[in-house]
């Protein structure tokens, strides 16, 4: 199982959203477990995890779709 996160664009798809991230959960085999949508909040617990996940190196958050 493995977690990323990425980055979110607005509706429109001009703009990155500076609001939200999301965390990917796959499988094995790169099938989605779960996703979602995490506030830019440092009182968010799964922002605090992600946080944390940023900080170890090699650690970078992917781009939009």
């Amino acid at each position: 199982m493995a977690i990323i996160y990425k980055k979110l664009n607005m509706p429109d798809g001009t703009t990155e959203r500076t609001d939200y991230i999301c965390k990917v959960v796959t499988d094995d085999s790169d099938n989605v477990l779960t996703d979602s949508w995490i506030p830019i909040n440092t009182s968010n617990r799964d922002y605090l995890d992600y946080q944390e996940w940023e900080a170890i190196d090699g650690n970078t958050i992917a781009d939009a779709d």
